[in-house]
């Protein structure tokens, strides 16, 4: 097991691929299990980490010391230990030459009327042009979107991706 600090968490790594996650927010604490969809959850304590946004993270939150129960967090760390045994790779949504990406309109918009900006952003691998694409279109107000935009647009032309200074 490895412990590391990332975006203001701790995380457990059990093995190079599967892990589960320790958090401390100000109202709450809880435990993160990245392939969490998966487990049987039997007594129904985990909730979709990130609605729409997450297909598998599940989170068990905790309000106070008093509402864990040892032996029940004890039988879903286990269980998460026997599922990485036998499926050696996180579930990943990979986006591949093959795959379609959805380019919101503002984005497409903005790509068709600059052609240095077109360039740039076709020399970005097919995930990279996703984590782009979703940027853009996870916001709900189109002048959120136009931020985000005009926010990404020195990015692409500096070939910078949208999140490489977390990798």
């Amino acid at each position: 097991m490895k412990s590391i600090l990332s975006g203001g968490l701790r995380y457990i790594l059990l093995t190079a691929e599967t892990w589960w996650g320790l958090s401390a927010f100000k109202h709450h604490f809880g435990i993160w299990f990245f392939e969490g969809a998966t487990l049987k959850d039997t007594r129904g304590v985990l909730q979709n980490a990130q609605k729409g946004k997450t297909k598998y993270m599940r989170q068990w939150k905790f309000t106070d010391v008093g509402q864990i129960d040892l032996a029940l967090v004890e039988e879903y760390l286990e269980e998460t230990l026997k599922w990485a045994e036998t499926n050696p790779a996180p579930t990943k949504n990979k986006v591949t030459a093959n795959s379609s990406l959805q380019v919101p309109p503002l984005l497409k918009e903005a790509l068709t009327s600059d052609d240095e900006l077109k360039n740039a952003f076709e020399g970005f691998t097919p995930f990279k042009q996703k984590e782009f694409a979703e940027y853009i279109d996870e916001a709900k107000r189109d002048a959120t979107k136009q931020k985000r935009l005009n926010k990404i647009r020195d990015m692409i032309l500096k070939g910078e991706g949208l999140n490489d200074r977390y990798r």
